[in-house]
């Protein structure tokens, strides 16, 4: 297979290691602002295109959440719901009713 590489192509490899090379010498311009940190979300919204190939890699990072919390939270109210007296409900009516207290505060009652 290595016969049918264009001549003077850039592999895979070399194209992320320039990509990583160019972030490295550039990151320090636009992940500060006169002196102040940028949003990561926003600086690389605004640079993704200069970074086609490592953004895909950041992207998946930055969608971590920096806390457990979230997930805590949802422990919890899954908690209140469930107690000795609701025990049988079924995993799906839980589900439903976890979301629908999560998202209450989005839906229109009136």
């Amino acid at each position: 297979m290595e016969d049918d590489a264009v001549p003077g192509a850039l592999s895979v490899q070399d194209i992320v290691s320039n990509e990583i090379r160019k972030y490295q010498s550039d990151k320090e311009l636009w992940l500060q602002t006169k002196g102040c940190y940028n949003c990561p979300l926003e600086s690389w919204r605004a640079h993704h295109l200069d970074y086609p190939h490592i953004w895909k890699i950041a992207e998946q990072i930055l969608a971590i959440p920096a806390t457990s919390a979230p997930s805590e939270r949802v422990f919890s109210s899954a908690a209140n719901i469930v107690d000795k007296k609701r025990v049988r409900l079924k995993p799906e009516n839980v589900d439903l009713l976890v979301f629908l207290r999560g998202n209450k505060d989005f839906v229109d009652w009136d």
